[in-house]
């Protein structure tokens, strides 16, 4: 007489990152789970499996009558941090980047900024936030917030001063720095003045 045990597959997936957890299954109960390398993935009584480690290890879900079923599973890298501005201009453009290559581009609101799948360029596209991702195979991925701005409103003001005299320019979009591109030939306060220091634009 000979008795034969059932037994059923893992069900689930065969990949994780770095620090991630994948729950596995198995529709025969009263098993126990086990890794065979617990340094590279650990596994809990449920069936949570961590990715600790690049690497593989094997799953088991051994019954008490000694029948097992068992899964490969692969543990992936995880993305370096993305690197870069976390500030656009709308209509402007700005790239950013991450260390670990292979990876694919992506945004979570593209009519706030869109990013090229391939370079990370982000172009500004309406004012708001949006989500820049860095993804790996099997969803392995980093995230940045990226903000876009408004742009100033057109400056208004004269567009003529006379030497050692001071005129006022202004803005409607508060919180900006004035500059002047020729501070000899005019020079501008942190509040718009404008004074004339020498003939010139």
């Amino acid at each position: 007489l000979i008795t034969v045990n059932p037994i059923t597959p893992i069900i689930g997936s065969v990949n994780v990152c770095v620090g991630l957890t994948i729950n596995l299954t198995d529709a025969t109960a009263g098993g126990a789970w086990s890794s065979s390398v617990p340094t590279v993935a650990s596994v809990t009584s449920t069936g949570a499996v961590t990715g600790l480690t690049t690497g593989t290890t094997v799953i088991s879900y051994v019954l008490p009558t000694g029948c097992y079923a068992a899964s490969l599973v692969t543990v992936n890298t995880v993305p370096v941090p993305i690197t870069g501005a976390g500030n656009v201009c709308v209509g402007a453009t700005m790239t950013l980047s991450d260390g670990t290559i292979g990876g694919s581009w992506g945004s979570t609101n593209p009519s706030v900024a869109t990013v090229t799948g391939s370079t990370g360029i982000v172009s500004g596209i309406g004012v708001g936030t949006t989500t820049i991702s860095y993804t790996l195979g099997f969803g392995c991925t980093v995230n940045k917030t990226v903000t876009v701005d408004p742009l100033p409103n057109i400056i208004t003001g004269p567009s003529a001063v006379c030497f050692g005299q001071s005129i006022t320019l202004n803005s409607t979009t508060p919180g900006g720095f004035w500059s002047s591109s020729a501070p000899l030939t005019a020079s501008v306060s942190s509040t718009g003045v404008v004074t004339g220091m020498a003939p010139g634009t």
